[in-house]
């Protein structure tokens, strides 16, 4: 609805704090759904979202998208409340309805998304582990985060009571065909896409944003490890660490990229 995040009785809410949700179609999308008896799918309800999240050391597991934000801005302009702490978003391949590895009504044959958002200003992940050890070489690894129109934060989880802290949980992407891919077809009124400290470990490709303006995304201080192996039939397209198309200013500093293959000529 058009009401703001706070106080918390204006949006619907859910909070785990060690739980798991797994082997859904989609573990939790921020909208209210509707089913549609013609393609056998519940279809977001576009009127009706602007919950929170709020988790702490969840789990969510084989499901073919994990978390779905739809479009919502608070009309008094705050960030968006929901914070991810330490939660992990896997695939093993073990679908207790192996159906679930396929989309409905033709999309392509793999895994979603991981996480995907839609309009939404100043979403949260602080320690968080975005990973995919499932062997099945047929299918596509999936992309951790996809956003179009969409600023939020990825950053370490520090858990200390007061800084300077000595326990920093970074987040980590590993054995990903993508890590982030971030779209923006218009400025926006939010706080910048951030990637801080992260780890993107045995991804294809690692962050990739297009047509930024405003607020400018900030990619710094991150660690990309890219490997030429992957899903035998869907990963082998081109590889890449950082990638800037269209985008009017952007910070990327101090990045380490590496790979296991040398770039062709």
């Amino acid at each position: 609805n058009t009401l703001a995040q706070s106080p918390v009785s204006n949006q619907g809410y859910m909070s785990i704090i060690d739980g798991t949700i797994e082997n859904a179609r989609i573990g939790l999308r921020v909208s209210a759904s509707a089913y549609d008896d013609q393609t056998y799918w519940y279809h977001p309800v576009y009127d009706k979202t602007g919950g929170v999240i709020s988790t702490n050391g969840a789990t969510f597991l084989n499901n073919w998208k994990h978390v779905e934000f739809m479009k919502y801005n608070s009309p008094t302009g705050a960030p968006n409340s929901s914070v991810f702490a330490k939660t992990s978003f896997l695939y093993d391949g073990n679908f207790t309805d192996p159906n679930l590895a396929y989309a409905p009504s033709g999309a392509y044959r793999g895994y979603s998304d991981y996480v995907s958002l839609w309009d939404v200003q100043g979403v949260s992940f602080l320690g968080c582990t975005f990973e995919n050890s499932s062997t099945d070489e047929t299918r596509h690894r999936g992309r951790a985060i996809y956003s179009i129109n969409a600023t939020y934060k990825v950053d370490n989880y520090y858990d200390c009571p007061s800084l300077p802290c000595s326990t920093i949980i970074h987040c980590k992407f590993k054995n990903v065909r993508e890590g982030i891919k971030a779209l923006m077809f218009t400025s926006v009124n939010g706080p910048s896409l951030t990637v801080h400290d992260a780890d993107f470990e045995g991804v294809r490709q690692g962050i990739g944003i297009s047509g930024y303006v405003l607020p400018y995304p900030k990619i710094l201080s991150n660690r990309i490890s890219l490997v030429s192996g992957g899903s035998m039939l869907y990963d082998h397209d081109e590889a890449w660490g950082i990638h800037a198309t269209g985008c009017d200013k952007y910070d990327i500093e101090e990045n380490s990229i590496t790979s296991d293959f040398a770039p062709s000529d």
